[in-house]
């Protein structure tokens, strides 16, 4: 796998998360740590990947879709696309009163129209 920055520098964001997801992000983290020291290995990974094995390598993006449609069928949710997850967070976003323009700079939208013809 190779990464690259992104095409435009303004593609580079940052995105706030709720509390409960930076809580869990970091707890995640935690364990990845716990494990890298179990196994006699440096804290992180030299990508610190978010999605690593045991060793820190990254996820291939095809393990990443595969184990999201395991996970989606023991939760009894219907099969989609990972990459359908930002549909449904717009949606789910936009439901809930989030205000298109917060919901546009998290998806990294030009405009909001953009944003609300997505969803």
């Amino acid at each position: 796998m190779v990464t690259v920055e992104p095409k435009a520098g303004s593609r580079r964001r940052v995105v706030q998360l709720a509390g409960d997801v930076a809580a869990e992000l970091r707890a995640h983290r935690d364990r990845q740590a716990a494990e890298r020291a179990a196994l006699a290995l440096v804290a992180a990974a030299p990508d610190d990947a978010v999605f690593a094995d045991e060793l820190g390598r990254p996820y291939h993006p095809q393990r990443l879709r595969t184990m999201f449609g395991r996970a989606s069928e023991r939760a009894g949710v219907p099969a989609i696309r990972l990459h359908d997850l930002r549909h449904t967070m717009a949606t789910v976003a936009l439901t809930a009163g989030i205000h298109p323009k917060i919901v546009q700079e998290r998806l990294g939208h030009t405009t909001v129209a953009m944003t609300l013809d997505y969803v």
